[in-house]
């Protein structure tokens, strides 16, 4: 997963949200492909009720 053990760290502490971390990465790769894809899926994530 080339997670680091600071960020496990930070986890486990609860000062970082690892969902939150795998949505920004998911959107930085969307990005790079289809920006409209990637604009759909923060909206999806962030505003879908299902």
């Amino acid at each position: 997963m080339k997670v680091s053990r600071a960020n496990v760290s930070r986890w486990v502490n609860e000062t970082r949200d690892p969902i939150g971390d795998a949505v920004y990465e998911i959107h930085k790769g969307l990005q790079s492909i289809d920006p409209a894809a990637a604009e759909d899926f923060v909206m999806k994530y962030l505003y879908d009720e299902d």
